[in-house]
């Protein structure tokens, strides 16, 4: 699935050291935890424990902040398909 600057791709595997599992503050609707690693490629990855998303960017900082806004995108789009 590809558009808006999203697209689908198998999950990026973490190197074996170095996985941190932290929460996401700054969400109304609670605090979930994710994982955050740097890929082999030197690229940064976040990841929900519990759900099947991801974002990867060049930073840390960048990584937690556009998984932040993809969990808020995605909290509507679940909000407007179940009411």
């Amino acid at each position: 699935m590809s558009g808006g600057g999203r697209h689908a791709v198998y999950a990026i595997a973490p190197p074996a050291a170095r996985v941190r599992r932290r929460p996401l503050s700054s969400l109304a609707a609670g605090r979930p935890w994710f994982w955050l690693y740097q890929a082999q490629d030197g690229r940064f990855v976040a990841r929900l424990t519990l759900g099947r998303l991801q974002v990867i960017a060049a930073t840390p900082r960048a990584v937690i902040t556009a998984l932040r806004r993809c969990v808020r995108d995605y909290a509507v789009y679940l909000r407007d398909r179940l009411t």
